[in-house]
């Protein structure tokens, strides 16, 4: 487990995106979402963080928190 997660907003949620925003796959599951400008440069910085989808980023921070507990 890495030691954060950005989160990507998913297609489903905001079918349109912003400007800019990339459409990718999430790498935990694989369902479309969106990349964000400057998603790319902050883990580079950074490498303990990961990308995932909001659905997600959410289940990964809840079980890392109670499983480190």
């Amino acid at each position: 487990m890495k030691d954060g997660v950005i989160t990507m907003p998913m297609k489903k949620n905001v079918p349109e995106g912003g400007p800019a925003w990339r459409l990718v796959t999430c790498p935990v599951c694989g369902r479309e979402c969106w990349e964000r400008p400057g998603v790319l440069d902050v883990m580079e910085k950074n490498p303990k963080l990961m990308a995932a989808c909001t659905e997600c980023a959410l289940k990964v921070t809840v079980t890392h928190r109670y499983v480190k507990a």
